[in-house]
Formats: structure tokens, sequence, C-alpha cells
């Protein structure tokens, strides 16, 4: 879902994960994570709100 209408594809969130693991980042990792996990809760409180 992430952000349906407003056109946010989730991809980029994901591959932000992926390309910080390969290099060994785990700051930026988590952040990434962080940041995917907000996005996915946000998808979730609209779905309830509807």
């Amino acid at each position: 879902m992430h952000g349906v209408g407003r056109h946010d594809d989730p991809v980029p969130s994901h591959r932000a994960v992926l390309d910080a693991v390969r290099a060994a980042a785990p700051e930026r990792a988590e952040e990434a994570m962080r940041n995917l996990l907000a996005k996915a809760r946000r998808d979730l409180d609209t779905i309830r709100e509807d």
C-alpha cells in the first residue's frame, strides 16, 4: 500500500534496507528499516480508519 493515492512505491524503501545490509552499514540499515516500518504502520492506520 505505502500511500495509495500518493503513488509511494514501497520498493525503494526495501532497497534501502538491502543496500545498507550489503554495505555492512548497521546504523544505516537500522534507520532504513525503521523508516520502512513507519510506512507500514501508517498503512495499517489508514486501513483501520476505513
